[in-house]
């Protein structure tokens, strides 16, 4: 959906500063990985602002007993993901390969309430990625009764809210996984970023801004 939406503001929206859209964070990554079926260049997009540079989270659910990054190596992890190309498989398949977790990724739910509803339901033990302001805005009361558990950060720090959850960063000491790990978490820096099209005249973007 991100993918279709943005090759569409970039291809065929108004270029009149009247189309506005939140650029999925992990556009940016698909351009640089040259992902199939991307039609756009993000450096030629205007950008307004950024409500939001929360961290994206793995996370467990309460069931399943892992709580931890360490419990993750030990055991193995079910994790729903949308699919492909996206930090719902990006991050654990990076952390599978760099930082010795055990992560199965199941990919093809539409979204995050699918996601949600499937750690209830048991099929999988946790989401491949969520913004942690997702969480405390969309389900405070699971954080209340901790029904789930934030196993690792995709940040380049440590957020204040979770002065004790690693970075995906800190979970290896390979040179390729931490060049690795920070291309999958600069992009943290956009979280939330609004973008008009290219060709509004600057005076236009200036008043977006």
């Amino acid at each position: 959906g991100g993918l279709v939406v943005t090759n569409w503001l970039a291809n065929i929206a108004q270029r009149d500063g009247t189309v506005m859209m939140v650029m999925p964070q992990a556009m940016p990554v698909m351009q640089a990985m040259g992902v199939k079926g991307v039609k756009f260049d993000v450096r030629k997009f205007n950008w307004l602002g950024n409500s939001s540079t929360s961290p994206n989270v793995i996370n467990s659910w309460h069931s399943t007993g892992i709580k931890s990054l360490e419990d993750a190596r030990k055991r193995e992890l079910i994790l729903g993901s949308t699919g492909r190309g996206n930090g719902t498989y990006n991050y654990p398949a990076a952390m599978n390969m760099f930082a010795g977790t055990k992560f199965k990724i199941v990919g093809g739910y539409r979204g995050g309430a699918n996601m949600n509803l499937a750690m209830e339901k048991g099929e999988t033990g946790g989401r491949g990625s969520n913004s942690w302001a997702s969480w405390k805005s969309t389900k405070p009361q699971w954080l209340k009764e901790k029904k789930v558990y934030m196993i690792v950060q995709v940040a380049m720090k440590r957020h204040p809210d979770l002065p004790d959850v690693p970075t995906m960063l800190e979970s290896t000491n390979d040179p390729k996984g931490k060049d690795l790990m920070t291309f999958l978490s600069l992009d943290i820096a956009i979280s939330r970023a609004y973008v008009t099209t290219e060709g509004v005249p600057k005076e236009r973007v200036a008043a977006l801004r």
